[in-house]
């Protein structure tokens, strides 16, 4: 199920409003050079000195933006500006970063970061953008930006700049998305190839959630004797998914259940993952991961065990996995995407 990161969206256009509010040419004209695999910048900017500035946005749900995450997006937006001939980069993030963290990833790659502390000092000129901007991280931190830590005059200092200085690198191969598309593709459906479905699905998952799951607990066996679990994993703080699965379906733990099957999944196995699930172990919430995702009949299972025993059950597909993957490559935050899939189907869920 393909989701768009409306929010992503959303700050991008304000982003592209409060530089023309600030009398600044914004547009994706490019006179040189070829994108590489389609890429394109989230806005272009030309300068007084007609020089090129391209700028990336990117919108977490995370209020501790780790070293890796910023040097993802550092490093493919050096990737761009050298493919468009272009040297003046500015990396736009719309949450607060730590000074020491900002100034090692502009130092390293020679672009510019601008934060959320930058951000709301310039907003306070434009209070309906400064609205907007406020209802989209509202839930993510606390707009209590002391101004001592934002930097006066970001933006006509940055756009007064032309050639930034960039230094080379040695690029980072970024082919995590081919990799895990190949494993994929290597592994027939059905019961032959069920275990190296379950090998591919927890290295990528590993891949993806290794900051906010621990433990990894495979094919633990219930104290029972009864129930063997495909993958189970701690949940840890730090992120606006994780937190929302803690605090309010009250689960610690998650599981996981790798489905190798070459049709859509049948009710039966949902009721079967949802044996797993227990509110006083702290373990309420569970994944099944599969081929071609959950029959209509299954997701209103799905929905039913909810309404009737606050027990969280979610479908992901390959195609979902693979969109996680894509995500992390580009800097953004995986765990962004199963709140857009979680919030999409508690608004659908019916009484």
């Amino acid at each position: 199920m393909e989701v768009e990161l409306s929010r992503a969206v959303e700050f991008e256009n304000l982003i592209h409003e409060l530089l023309v509010a600030l009398g600044y040419n914004v547009g994706t004209n490019f006179s040189s050079g070829s994108p590489t695999d389609g890429m394109l910048p989230d806005l272009v900017v030309t300068n007084a000195n007609d020089c090129r500035i391209l700028i990336e946005s990117k919108f977490y749900r995370t209020t501790q933006p780790t070293l890796e995450m910023l040097t993802v997006s550092a490093r493919n937006l050096v990737r761009l500006g050298k493919s468009l001939e272009s040297e003046n980069l500015v990396l736009i993030v719309a949450i607060p970063i730590a000074q020491a963290l900002r100034e090692e990833i502009e130092n390293l790659f020679k672009i510019v970061i601008i934060d959320g502390f930058d951000l709301e000092r310039e907003l306070v000129a434009f209070p309906p953008l400064l609205s907007i901007y406020q209802a989209l991280v509202s839930d993510v931190y606390r707009l209590e930006v002391p101004f001592e830590q934002a930097r006066q005059n970001i933006f006509s200092s940055t756009f007064g700049k032309s050639n930034f200085d960039q230094k080379s690198y040695d690029e980072l191969s970024n082919n995590q998305r081919e990799y895990f598309e190949q494993r994929f593709l290597s592994v027939k459906p059905g019961k032959d190839d069920f275990s190296s479905y379950e090998e591919v699905c927890g290295e990528l998952l590993k891949y993806l959630f290794k900051e906010n799951l621990s433990g990894w607990e495979k094919q633990p066996i219930s104290d029972d004797g009864l129930n063997r679990f495909d993958l189970v994993c701690r949940v840890n703080r730090g992120n606006q998914f994780w937190d929302l699965i803690i605090d309010e379906f009250h689960s610690r733990y998650v599981v996981f259940e790798f489905k190798n099957y070459s049709s859509s999944i049948q009710p039966t196995q949902i009721y079967t993952t949802e044996k797993y699930l227990f509110q006083k172990a702290l373990r309420n919430v569970a994944f099944v991961l599969s081929r071609s995702g959950l029959s209509t009949n299954s997701t209103k299972a799905t929905k039913g065990i909810l309404r009737e025993t606050g027990k969280l059950i979610l479908g992901l597909t390959d195609a979902d996995l693979l969109k996680m993957v894509s995500i992390k490559e580009t800097g953004g935050i995986s765990a962004d995407y199963l709140f857009e899939l979680l919030d999409t189907f508690l608004i659908k869920l019916e009484k």
